[in-house]
């Protein structure tokens, strides 16, 4: 097989080399027979098809198949067929045990938009236009075309019988192998793969808790366990001056990835490391939601400035964006130390000393090997064919700039409660990457369904459900209490996450949550937060028994499944102690705050309107006030 490049299909045959031994077949393409055990995979299978892509024309459409067997299988004279044309594999073709081809209607476009080498080539002459230049074989017949609404793949043996089959969409097929309900139709970019390599024809092959598509990469869960330290902070008590100080000790590298990067002391700090002569990269998203600010082009101009290296992910030509958004929040340093938030480099998630700003939380690990991992994943995007360097004003032009103050921006003075910790001894860390492993059982879905105590949740918004079905993160949560967790659900109140009167408001949540904990006598209570002016909630992160989620994904569905997004688990009994403490704080208003059960119908209000309230109405009417405010839940 040929060597093919770090992608979603590459890592996924590799991991076939691992599958336990499974039965016994001829070398040669088999069809079912009335012999064919269902569960075993002993004949060929189709594992992967892409049909509604994104060139014209639909070139770079592509099926590939696999020998999940134990021997050589020889595939001259079989076919792939779409029901109405086919592609026939030349003599002397086969497949080697654990091998994965692909079969594309273009072998050059093929390779331009995934990076990887085609086997076989099934379109006409003119499917590749101009572009022709490829290794791959060409195939007797090809005259197919996956139609984008639904359509049927058969793989065929050479005497004309079905060895694989799989339906999708809008489709007429009956009487074949394939049993029940088709695929859905294709999303524009999605990759469908097998998720099984027990054959039942059905659905269930195919049910992936993750979605696939172009260009996106396929980490797989690791876990890391070794002794040393971490360094744990939140923001914006102690953030600022953590990452200063890792920034200024840094020796050789920094690689930052980041949704959006802003602030002059920021960009300054990177700045001094990269005249320093370190390696400095700085990789973020070409089009933020509002667009690019004037605060965050004058850092980018700052950065490439001073000699570091800045990416956009944008999409570039034909190369659409893999992401919705790169949304992560690490950076890697000296290759050996890791720095994971949830909160953006700007002065709203990085705020200076004593400056307002998000309530986040952050740490820092050095462990070479865990590194390591985040080092490929930043690797893996920053060489992505949708990247644009910057290089100054000119080559970013979204006719955005407003120069507009972000959300939580710190223009006062605040007083900070909490000092960051160093921590030493037995971690257990286990990367998520999204989309690769956070809807992983083993991952966030994992820690939660494995606790046995408690499990807190501060989270800048969590949609009731998620379009399509139930939001797994909060069911999983739910499901905890059911099983004797006491389990505290805290979300922000600020009038954009609870004012659209729609399933993703976090009021709505609240009260579905509450809702259910009253009807079944569970321990579990939601509130949203109102920190005051000072501190705005924006956390993305978890606590279950002595485990910890700092991470960047947010509540939504499109978080977990669409964007690029990064976190880490820490399994550490003192890790877990802190920042039950800060979450306890916010829970009980005590960071300068207020926690509420009852919807904020004036999310803007505060104390000083309280004070006149009591002014107004009188003490002894508001104080019933006051206490029905307390005791409500919406």
């Amino acid at each position: 097989m040929k060597k093919r490049s770090h992608t979603a299909a590459a890592t996924a045959f590799l991991l076939l080399l691992l599958i336990a031994p499974l039965c016994m077949m001829p070398a040669s393409c088999e069809s079912h027979g009335e012999s064919h055990v269902r569960g075993a995979a002993d004949h060929l299978l189709i594992f992967e098809f892409y049909a509604d892509t994104h060139l014209k024309g639909e070139p770079e459409e592509y099926i590939s198949i696999v020998n999940p067997t134990q021997h050589d299988i020889d595939i001259s004279g079989c076919s792939i067929t779409d029901l109405e044309g086919s592609a026939y594999f030349p003599p002397g073709s086969k497949i080697h045990p654990g091998e994965n081809v692909y079969v594309t209607r273009c072998a050059s476009k093929f390779e331009d938009q995934t990076g990887m080498s085609a086997d076989y080539e099934y379109g006409s002459a003119n499917a590749c236009g101009a572009t022709t230049v490829h290794s791959a074989v060409r195939m007797d017949g090809g005259q197919i075309m996956l139609r984008n609404s639904g359509d049927e793949i058969v793989l065929m043996d050479s005497g004309n019988n079905v060895v694989d089959a799989v339906i999708y969409g809008d489709t007429d097929y009956s009487g074949g192998v394939w049993t029940g309900a088709p695929l859905n139709k294709p999303s524009q970019g999605q990759i469908y793969r097998r998720a099984s390599f027990a054959d039942t024809d059905t659905l269930q092959d195919w049910s992936n808790e993750r979605e696939y598509y172009m260009g996106q990469s396929d980490f797989h869960v690791e876990v890391f366990e070794f002794n040393g330290t971490a360094q744990l902070f939140v923001s914006p008590d102690s953030s600022f001056n953590t990452i200063k100080s890792a920034i200024d000790s840094s020796e050789s590298s920094i690689w930052l990835a980041v949704y959006e990067f802003g602030g002059v002391e920021l960009a300054e700090l990177l700045a001094n490391a990269a005249s320093r002569g370190l390696d400095v990269k700085v990789l973020l998203d070409g089009s933020p939601a509002g667009g690019i600010s004037a605060d965050e082009r004058t850092a980018m101009n700052i950065l490439s400035s001073a000699g570091a290296e800045v990416k956009l992910m944008n999409g570039v030509g034909s190369h659409t964006k893999r992401y919705n958004f790169m949304h992560a929040k690490y950076a890697v340093i000296d290759g050996d130390t890791l720095i994971v938030m949830s909160e953006n480099w700007s002065p709203t998630g990085i705020p200076m000393q004593n400056m307002s700003g998000n309530r986040g939380w952050g740490a820092i690990i050095e462990n070479m090997q865990l590194a390591e991992y985040m080092q490929e994943v930043f690797n893996a995007d920053w060489n992505g064919n949708d990247m644009t360097p910057y290089e100054g004003t000119g080559s970013v032009d979204d006719g955005s700039s407003s120069g507009t103050v972000p959300y939580g921006a710190g223009t006062d003075k605040y007083t900070p409660v909490y000092d960051d910790l160093i921590v030493s001894g037995d971690f257990t860390v286990t990367p998520v990457v999204a989309p690769d492993t956070s809807m992983n059982g083993s991952t966030v879905l994992g820690m939660i369904d494995s606790a046995t105590r408690l499990v807190y949740v501060e989270q800048f918004y969590a949609d009731k459900t998620w379009k399509g079905g139930p939001n797994k993160y909060l069911e999983a949560v739910v499901n905890a209490s059911r099983r004797g967790c006491e389990v505290k659900v805290l979300l922000d109140s600020t009038w954009y996450n609870t004012q659209k009167d729609d399933y993703t408001d976090n009021d709505n949540t609240v009260e579905y949550i509450n809702k259910i904990a009253d009807a079944e006598g569970l321990d579990m209570e939601a509130r949203l937060i109102r920190l005051n002016d000072l501190v705005k909630l924006h956390n993305k992160g978890v606590i279950a028994d002595d485990g910890v989620l700092i991470s960047s994904i947010n509540w939504n569905k499109n978080s977990p499944s669409r964007n690029r997004e990064a976190g880490l688990i820490i399994e550490n009994k003192e890790v877990a102690e802190y920042y039950r403490d800060v979450f306890l704080s916010d829970w009980a208003g005590e960071s300068g705050g207020q926690a509420q059960t009852s919807r904020d119908t004036s999310p803007q209000a505060s104390s000083d309107m309280l004070t006149a309230a009591l002014l107004i109405a009188g003490i002894f009417t508001c104080s019933i006030l006051l206490i029905k405010r307390q005791t409500k839940r919406d």
